[in-house]
């Protein structure tokens, strides 16, 4: 049995690092101020406000389309260039391996979690496995008792009283973890039997500063409907073109929320996971970065369900923007601190990447409904810096659609030619973002979830019959 320590897991991380007290004084102060600079400027001189503000909106736009363009080709560069795996020391000198896996409301995919747990290349007297669930989802516990996960795998009720959110039952699981690494599977995720084997391997292959891995995530879906077409190509993009060229570079790197593989020591150090943010991921891939870790990618995908209607896709992303927000007020409540920590060019490229995730989902549907009244109405031109944002716009974003991975046939096509269409939803969960910032912060939007097939999960693993429970 493992016992969790008083110290609650919500609150380890300092207050100056996490989003749970909001914007700071001096970020309050600023936007007012800003703020009515900026209407005082319209009222006296909107002509040169005006094009003030066109002219860094349109640098600022160009500086994202080219960071993106050159993250892109450095993605296909890499893949061609990508080395074969690295494998360890023998397995009977492998450490433990702690495994996390959150949980709430997943009874339906529980067998198949068991399953590709199951397979995972470890030794199984070396693989700590911890299923974190709430105290009140009884549907899943029970799931969980009657399915074949491997011997020794343990049930950690995250206790009562702070938020509840992924992150938060992470912290709880951390402080337990028996590991001298540790990573993170999400209930859906069928990862690569070999990714743990990799992951070892690099770390004791590379410097003591590298604290994460990121895996691939692939979408997956049954239906191959369009919603979850968009949402596989954008994982394609990202994940096997932009984060790889990313750590080659030294970006600071936004992790993705599963399949992340710590030193567990280099975690703990930096505070763990931020309980009350929606996007705990991305802010620690970013944390690590400011405090001189590492993080780089390995090459073993994970599997990971796509939404395949737009009512389980909006949630989600208006979860991931609300978290994006949340971690870019983090990032910046002190940017002089930042700028020394990552440097003047880390810095730039940390605005031109996560800032571009923060900023282009709300100028998606403006950007749409401006160009469909220029159309309609004689008077009204885009002009030439217009033009240029919307031709590099759409350029840029079918050629890195093209250079990813293809594993969707037909649907991936339509997908890459109906881009367009598809972001202006971005505009309405960004908005519905802010409006969940204003009315409940600390709402996490749950996913739901239900096997996507992947392998037998009713065979036997050669496991227990149940989990056992720690508390």
């Amino acid at each position: 049995m493992s016992h969790p320590s008083e110290r609650t897991a919500e609150t380890e991380l300092p207050a100056k690092l996490s989003c749970r007290t909001g914007l700071s004084r001096a970020q309050l102060r600023t936007g007012l101020v800003g703020s009515g600079l900026l209407i005082a400027a319209v009222g006296i001189v909107p002509g040169v406000t005006g094009r003030v503000i066109g002219v860094t909106l349109f640098g600022l736009l160009m500086g994202m389309l080219v960071m993106r363009l050159a993250l892109a080709l450095g993605g296909v560069y890499l893949r061609r260039q990508r080395q074969r795996s690295v494998r360890p020391a023998p397995q009977e000198t492998l450490p433990v391996y702690s495994v996390l896996v959150p949980l709430y409301q997943e009874a339906p995919i529980v067998d198949q979690l068991a399953w590709s747990l199951g397979r995972l290349n470890w030794p199984a007297d070396r693989l700590d496995i911890q299923l974190l669930l709430e105290p009140d989802d009884h549907a899943t516990r029970s799931a969980v008792a009657d399915a074949s996960f491997p011997e020794g795998t343990r049930l950690t009720l995250v206790p009562p009283g702070g938020p509840r959110t992924k992150p938060n039952a992470l912290n709880v699981g951390l402080r337990s973890a028996r590991g001298e690494y540790i990573c993170i599977f999400d209930a859906e995720d069928v990862p690569a039997p070999d990714q743990l084997i990799e992951s070892f391997g690099r770390f004791v292959s590379g410097p003591k500063s590298l604290a994460a891995l990121q895996a691939p995530l692939v979408g997956t879906a049954k239906s191959g409907n369009w919603i979850a077409a968009q949402w596989q190509l954008e994982y394609a993009i990202d994940f096997e073109l932009v984060k790889p060229a990313m750590a080659a570079l030294g970006i600071p790197l936004p992790l993705g929320g599963s399949s992340n593989h710590f030193r567990t020591q280099s975690l703990r150090d930096v505070g763990g996971w931020d309980a009350w943010n929606m996007t705990e991921d991305a802010d620690l891939g970013l944390r690590l970065a400011r405090l001189g870790y590492e993080v780089s990618m390995i090459t073993p995908l994970t599997r990971e369900m796509a939404p395949d209607c737009f009512a389980i896709w909006l949630p989600q992303r208006t979860r991931w923007i609300k978290g994006f927000l949340m971690s870019w007020a983090v990032l910046m409540r002190h940017p002089l601190t930042l700028f020394r920590q990552l440097g003047p060019g880390r810095f730039l490229a940390t605005q031109l990447t996560f800032g571009a995730s923060v900023l282009t989902p709300f100028l998606y549907g403006p950007a749409a409904l401006v160009i469909i009244v220029t159309l309609v109405h004689d008077r009204l031109r885009l002009g030439a810096a217009g033009w240029t944002l919307l031709v590099s716009g759409v350029g840029v974003a079918t050629l890195s659609a093209c250079l990813a991975p293809r594993r969707d046939g037909l649907s991936r096509i339509l997908a890459i030619f109906t881009q367009s269409l598809y972001w202006p939803l971005l505009t309405i969960a960004a908005f519905r973002a802010i409006w969940d910032l204003y009315r409940r912060p600390w709402y996490w939007a749950k996913t739901p979830h239900r096997p996507d097939g992947a392998g037998d999960c009713a065979c036997s693993t050669g496991s227990s019959a149940s989990a056992r429970r720690s508390h």
